[in-house]
């Protein structure tokens, strides 16, 4: 009556047939043992009177009693002949351990038993000869019992997945997919939602979108159509990330052949995601009846400030990812990307902002007053991003907004000053989120970046790779124009100047390459030699007696000079 020197398939397989199958019926009684209210299995024969394979059986009481004794447990000896048990056996025993498992109060000392007697038995379904039998009870688990996310990831594993047949690896997600939203509902209707709340609720999707990541186990197109219909029902911004990551993870995969059909198929899915990735708060796209209710209370619409006002929010920060040198590497794909996607969501984020900015500047100005600020993005930041990170592959207009965002911040007009200050004196207001972000607009002043721009005058030029793309004179010109406005805020100590110029700075470093230095003769040294003929041109015996004069104060040249002098001697060898 024991397993005895079970000690694997090896063993097992070297005993006779009859005693195998005994070992088998032994196992599958025990399991049936340790489930309450559930019907005697092989209380017939099986699976019928006229093909018998076990007669009617039933284990003898003493046995039962002693059954926690045995060595191995039953459901290790049953796994070491998973493959011969009979599998509809196994489905009937494992539908009875489920049931009685959601009869069991939450707060019952027998939970945790019932829970490992049914949950290893679904396991050993999902392991048997035909595991497709284990599909909608796995599905039915892991959305009945959210709690057990550790047991979650051991029934539905992408090795499982990879023993069924295609197409009911496409039908067991679908269900999957399609059943989320239906349990969902029935719960709400029940008034049974507050029992699991928004974090099980959103548990589901997530979970399905990172099991996708990279699944080969069906179709990518598949994939695809699941991905996009979770992004578009997902509500909780971690979904929705979960879901564009597994995506774009797939698109970087595509960089071997940017013109497949699963490129074109993920580029179209991913402009869905157009309007999340361009609002002003990721938590809650703000909707027309939004607006339309901000302007009866005049409470703006809160902008996405989680990790800070100027950071870039979940979804926009994986987007961006895939412009990186880690993300994209075809010049094909990415020059796509950024056409179809990247720029579409910068329009989407200009309206939205221009939108707040004509709302605030209404609800803060006097009346009948108004200031220029130029259009840009919710995040700003993601212009000086791109033309630091992929400038060949941006249009010339990215870098002329960035551009005038810059000047306007740098030296603002008289209206702009006038509210900034009037946002600054209000503690309250300042403390808000609204006034919080106005400042990390149009309030930054001298402290805005001037190195995004500038760094591309000290690296290696990379031709544009669209028509209307930035060329480096361009870039000269601008770098130069920055200049010009540092001037003109200079004071005794130079701060902002020093900065400026420091970023602009030749690239002679030992650990600088040659390629580096031989960048900046070509593109830093020329705006340079500009600044200091600027410079020279301004210092005047005129200029020197005003004084009322702009600028109040101009730097020394000498330092610059100097870089010229080293460049001569770099360029003599």
């Amino acid at each position: 009556h024991q397993f005895g020197p079970l000690k694997g398939w090896k063993t097992f397989e070297k005993i006779p047939k009859p005693v195998q199958e005994g070992m088998m019926a032994t196992a599958l009684l025990l399991e049936s043992s340790k489930i309450e209210g559930s019907s005697r299995i092989l209380a017939l024969p099986f699976p019928s009177e006229y093909n018998v394979r076990y007669p009617s059986l039933f284990l003898d009481y003493d046995f039962l009693l002693s059954r926690d004794a045995l060595y191995p447990p039953a459901d290790v000896a049953l796994s070491y002949f998973i493959k011969m048990a009979p599998s509809t056996l196994l489905l009937d025993l494992t539908a009875s351990a489920l049931d009685a498992l959601s009869r069991t109060p939450s707060d019952s000392i027998k939970l945790a038993s019932k829970e490992r007697t049914a949950y290893r038995l679904l396991l050993l379904l999902s392991k048997s000869d035909r595991p497709h039998l284990a599909s909608n009870l796995i599905v039915r688990t892991i959305l009945d019992r959210p709690d057990a996310s550790s047991w979650h990831r051991q029934l539905l594993s992408k090795s499982f997945v990879r023993n069924l047949l295609p197409g009911q690896a496409q039908g067991m997600i679908s269900l999957f997919a399609s059943s989320i939203d239906f349990v969902e509902q029935s719960r709400e209707s029940r008034g049974l939602g507050y029992l699991f709340g928004p974090i099980h609720q959103n548990y589901h999707r997530q979970f399905l979108a990172q099991f996708l990541d990279d699944a080969d186990f069906v179709p990518p197109e598949f994939c695809v159509d699941i991905l996009s219909k979770l992004f578009q029902t997902a509500s909780h911004v971690d979904i929705r990330v979960a879901v564009l990551d597994s995506m774009l993870s797939r698109l970087v995969r595509c960089a071997d052949d940017p013109l497949s059909a699963l490129a074109e198929e993920l580029m179209s899915a991913l402009g869905m995601a157009i309007p999340a990735l361009g609002c002003l708060n990721e938590r809650q796209q703000t909707q027309d009846v939004d607006w339309i209710e901000a302007e009866k209370t005049g409470k703006l619409p809160e902008v996405y400030d989680d990790g800070g006002i100027q950071a870039f929010p979940p979804l926009l920060n994986v987007m961006l990812r895939a412009v990186t040198s880690h993300g994209i590497s075809s010049d094909k794909l990415l020059t796509g990307f950024i056409q179809r996607i990247v720029l579409l969501v910068i329009e989407k984020s200009k309206e939205e902002s221009a939108r707040w900015v004509k709302m605030f500047t209404s609800k803060h100005l006097p009346p009948g007053q108004s200031v220029y600020t130029p259009s840009v993005p919710v995040r700003p930041g993601i212009l000086a991003f791109l033309i630091q990170t992929c400038s060949s592959e941006v249009p010339k207009y990215i870098l002329d907004l960035y551009q005038q965002y810059f000047l306007i911040n740098i030296l603002p007009p008289v209206e702009l000053i006038e509210l900034n200050n009037k946002v600054n004196e209000n503690i309250e207001l300042r403390s808000f989120n609204e006034g919080q972000y106005w400042l990390s607009l149009y309030g930054k002043g001298a402290d805005i970046s001037t190195s995004a721009i500038v760094s591309m005058l000290t690296k290696p030029w990379k031709s544009p790779m669209v028509s209307d793309g930035i060329l480096n004179p361009h870039v000269q010109e601008i770098v130069f124009e920055q200049a010009e406005a540092a001037l003109q805020l200079a004071d005794e100590s130079f701060t902002h100047w020093n900065s400026f110029i420091a970023a602009l700075g030749p690239r002679i470093a030992q650990y600088r390459s040659e390629q580096d230095r031989e960048a900046w003769l070509t593109y830093g040294k020329p705006v340079i030699l500009h600044i200091i003929n600027r410079i020279n041109a301004l210092r005047t015996p005129a200029w020197q007696r005003d004084g009322n004069r702009q600028p109040a104060v101009l730097p020394l040249t000498f330092g610059l000079r100097l870089w010229l002098l080293i460049c001569i001697l770099l360029t003599n060898g």
